[in-house]
C-alpha cells in the first residue's frame, strides 16, 4: 500500500520540488525530481498535494480505481504576498435554488477586493446541490482560487459519508500556506451519514502537519463548525490524543453551521463565524460575504454586506448623526428628552457600542464601549440602563452618565448569543440566551436562577414578562415557545406548533390569548396554559423579528414576503395588505431574492399605520384602506422597531444612521 508519483507545474511542465504531499495520515516533501513517497494508510481514501492552485481538481486524486503512478499536473495560485485577504462564506444550501445573483455578487467582491481566494465551509449541501455548486463557484466563476471545507449536510456518499465530497472537492483535511500564514482545512466528523473516519483520524494528522508547518509561519483552521471539543480553549483531547493549538500561535478559528455573523476574541485567539451570501441568518444576520486581511500575523475582518440601491440619501430631516457599528434588532429608547441607541459590529477590531443623543441635536452625550457590540433590545427603567452584549455580558448603567453601576457574565456559549435582548420583569432583569435565560436582581446584579431548555442556538426573539400570571415566556429558535414562573425559572408550559417554532418576534398577550408567529404561520393559544387555540399557514414568511400588533379586532402582522399584512384576529383571515418595495439586503432567515421584509413592529397612530422596511422607507398607511398616505425615504434599511410620537418619528438604519423626522 505504498503511494508514489510526482508533482509538475502544469505551466512550465517542470516538476516541483519540496511541495507537501498527504494521504490523509502521512505528509511528505516532493524532492528535487518532484517525486513523493507515502507509506499507505489503510483508511486512505484521496492523494493530495498540499498548495494552493488555480484549478479546482489539480491538487488531489481519488486512489479506488486508480492504476499505477499518482502524477499531478498543478496550477499553482502566486501565494508570495504576506499582506493580503481572502473571503469567507458558508451554508449556502442551495438545493435547487439558482444563484445567478449571488455568484455575480460574489464575483464582484473577490475583485473589488483583489482577493487571494475565496473559502467555502460547508453545507453546500445534499447530492444534488454538491453536484450543482462546484459549477457555479469555482476559480472561473469567482475570478480567484476557491477552496471548500465538509460540513455536516455534505455527508451524504456510499459507501462512506464523505465519499462524494471527496469526489467532487477533495479530502476532508488539507492544507495550504499562503504568504506566512498555515491554513488548515478540517472536517466537522459527523453529518446525515456515518463517517467513514473516527474523529482521531484528522487530529493524528493535523499534529503531524503542524510539526512539518515552517516555523516563520502561524496556523489559521479552516472548519464548518466550532472548536467543539473544549469550546475555546483551543486544546482539545480526542480519544486521549491532545492537540495544544496555541502552542504552535494558532492565530484564528474561520467556520459556518450556525448561519450567523460574529468575531469574538478568546485571549488572543479568534473565532470568526459567517452566515450565508444569499440569505439572511439564523439570528437574523443580513447576507454577506466576510473579508478577513492579513497583514503579516495581524488578522482585521469585516463583513461585506449585500446591499442593493442604498445609497443613504434621505429625505429631509430634523437632525441626522452616524454611529460607528451597524445597528440591527436593538431598538432605540426615548429617555427623557433624549435617545439611547446601540450598535453592534461584526467585524474586528470593533468600534461599536451604547450611545445616548441630544434629542434636539443628535450630538452624542455620552459612549459606552463594551468588549462586543449590542444587537438586540435595551430596556430603560427608573434612571438605569439594562444592556446585554453579544458575548452574554450584562450592564446595568446609569442612563444619564453611562456608567456602570453592576455588570454580570450570563454562562452561555458565546457563538450562539449574538442578539441576547433583556426584559425587566418586576424586580428581576432577564438575559442571558433565548435557550439559557438568566434571571437577576436587577438593583445588585446577583443571579437568582437560570434554565438551560435546548441545545439550539438562539434566535434574536424578543422576550415577554406575563405579569398577570408570573410567567416569563421566551421563544427559541427550533426547540418551541416556553413559559417559565419568574420566581423560580421553572418551566411551567411549551407551547408547541408550527408557529412556535422558527419564531423571531415577542409573543402578545391580550386578556388569556397569546398570539405568535414563524414558520409561514400564526397562532392563537391560551397564555394560562400554551395550548393552541387557533393556528394558520397563511401562505407568507412570518419569519420577521418585528412583533404583532393588536388593534381592535385586527392583528397586523409584519412579514419578510410581503410587506404588513391586517388580519381577523379570530379567524386569520386577510383583510388588507400594506405593501412595501424589495428589501435593500436579505434579513430575514432562509429569506432570497430581496423580499418585502419588515422587521419593525407596526404602529397605530389614530387612523394611521406606520412602519419601516427593509427597502429603505418609512411608511405611512390609512389602516382602514391601506391607502398609502406618506414614504418617508432613509436610503438604508431599517431591522428594528422606531420610535413614533405626535410630531415626530427617530429612525435607526442598518448603516448606524440615526435620524429624527417632523411628522
Amino acid at each position: 500500500m505504498v503511494y508514489s508519483g510526482r508533482v509538475f507545474n502544469a505551466y512550465s511542465k517542470e516538476p516541483i520540488a519540496n511541495i507537501k504531499v498527504s494521504d490523509g495520515l502521512n505528509t511528505v516533501f516532493t524532492d528535487n525530481e518532484g517525486r513523493f513517497t507515502l507509506d499507505g494508510w489503510d483508511r486512505a481514501h484521496v492523494i493530495n498535494v498540499g498548495v494552493l492552485t488555480n484549478a479546482h481538481d489539480d491538487w488531489y486524486q481519488m486512489i479506488e480505481g486508480h492504476e499505477g503512478d499518482f502524477n499531478f499536473y498543478i496550477y499553482p495560485a502566486d501565494v508570495s504576498d504576506t499582506h493580503f485577504n481572502f473571503l469567507h462564506v458558508s451554508d449556502t444550501e442551495i438545493a435547487d435554488r439558482e444563484m445567478t445573483d449571488v455568484v455575480t455578487y460574489m464575483r464582484k467582491t473577490a475583485k473589488d477586493n483583489c482577493s487571494a481566494f475565496y473559502v467555502h465551509t460547508g453545507d453546500i449541501c445534499k447530492e444534488h446541490g454538491m453536484k450543482r455548486h462546484r459549477m457555479l463557484m469555482n476559480r472561473e466563476t469567482m475570478g480567484c482560487p476557491v477552496r471548500y471545507v465538509i460540513g455536516n449536510h455534505d455527508m451524504v456518499g456510499e459507501p462512506y459519508a464523505e465519499e462524494l465530497y471527496e469526489r467532487l472537492y477533495g479530502p476532508c483535511w488539507y492544507s495550504f500556506d499562503y504568504g506566512n500564514i498555515h491554513f488548515i482545512a478540517m472536517p466537522i466528523g459527523y453529518g446525515d451519514k456515518t463517517s467513514g473516519y473516527p474523529k482521531r483520524d484528522a487530529w493524528e494528522w493535523i499534529n503531524r502537519d503542524l510539526e512539518l508547518m515552517d516555523k516563520n509561519k502561524r496556523p489559521i483552521i479552516l472548519c464548518h463548525n466550532d472548536c467543539e471539543y473544549d469550546l475555546y480553549g483551543f486544546c482539545p483531547e480526542i480519544q486521549g490524543l491532545k492537540t495544544d493549538l496555541r502552542k504552535y500561535g494558532l492565530i484564528a478559528w474561520v467556520w459556518g453551521h450556525s448561519h450567523i455573523h460574529f468575531v469574538h476574541d478568546h485571549d488572543g485567539v479568534l473565532s470568526i463565524n459567517s452566515a450565508r451570501p444569499d440569505s439572511g441568518g439564523i439570528d437574523s444576520s443580513p447576507a454577506g460575504i466576510r473579508k478577513i486581511s492579513l497583514a503579516g500575523f495581524e488578522l482585521t475582518t469585516n463583513v461585506v454586506y449585500n446591499l442593493t440601491g442604498a445609497d443613504g440619501v434621505s429625505d429631509k430631516y430634523e437632525w441626522k448623526t452616524k454611529l460607528p457599528g451597524f445597528i440591527e434588532n436593538s431598538t432605540p429608547l426615548n429617555v427623557d428628552d433624549d435617545f439611547i441607541v446601540a450598535t453592534g459590529d461584526d467585524g474586528y477590531p470593533k468600534d461599536c457600542g451604547i450611545f445616548r443623543l441630544d434629542g434636539n441635536s443628535g450630538r452624542i452625550k455620552w459612549r459606552f464601549t463594551p468588549k462586543n457590540g449590542v444587537k438586540a433590545e435595551m430596556v430603560y427603567e427608573d434612571g438605569k440602563l439594562y444592556v446585554q452584549d453579544t458575548s452574554g455580558a450584562l450592564f446595568c448603567l446609569d442612563a444619564k452618565g453611562g456608567s456602570v453601576i453592576w455588570q454580570a457574565q450570563s454562562d452561555v456559549q458565546t457563538h450562539g448569543y449574538t442578539r441576547n435582548c433583556v426584559t425587566v420583569a418586576g424586580d428581576k432583569v432577564i438575559a442571558g440566551g433565548s435557550n439559557y435565560p438568566h434571571a437577576y436582581d436587577k438593583n445588585t446584579g446577583k443571579l437568582l436562577w437560570r434554565n438551560n431548555i435546548s441545545i439550539y442556538f438562539t434566535s434574536p426573539a424578543r422576550h415577554l414578562y406575563d405579569e398577570k400570571r408570573g410567567l416569563f415566556i421566551n421563544s427559541d429558535n427550533w426547540a418551541g415557545t416556553f413559559a417559565h414562573d419568574i420566581e423560580t425559572g421553572e418551566i411551567k408550559w411549551k407551547a408547541k406548533g408550527a408557529s412556535f417554532w422558527q419564531t423571531y418576534s415577542r409573543p402578545v398577550v391580550e386578556g388569556d390569548v397569546m398570539y405568535n408567529k414563524g414558520n409561514n404561520h400564526i397562532c392563537a393559544a391560551s397564555a394560562e396554559n400554551g395550548e393552541q387555540i387557533l393556528e394558520k399557514d397563511m401562505g407568507f414568511n412570518t419569519n420577521s423579528s418585528g412583533s404583532l400588533a393588536i388593534d381592535g379586532d385586527t392583528l397586523y402582522v409584519p412579514t419578510t414576503s410581503i410587506g404588513v399584512v391586517a388580519v381577523d384576529k379570530e379567524t386569520f383571515e386577510i383583510k388588507r395588505v400594506f405593501a412595501c418595495g424589495d428589501a435593500m439586503m436579505n434579513i430575514g432567515p432562509y429569506v432570497h431574492g430581496n423580499k418585502k421584509e419588515v422587521h419593525s413592529t407596526v404602529v397605530i397612530k389614530g387612523d394611521e399605520l406606520i412602519f419601516a422596511a427593509g427597502d429603505g422607507y418609512v411608511y405611512l398607511y390609512d389602516k382602514n384602506t391601506a391607502l398609502l398616505k406618506r414614504r418617508i425615504k432613509l436610503g438604508m434599511p431599517v431591522l428594528n422597531d422606531m420610535i413614533v410620537k405626535d410630531d415626530f418619528i427617530v429612525v435607526t438604519c442598518f448603516d448606524g444612521s440615526v435620524m429624527k423626522f417632523k411628522i
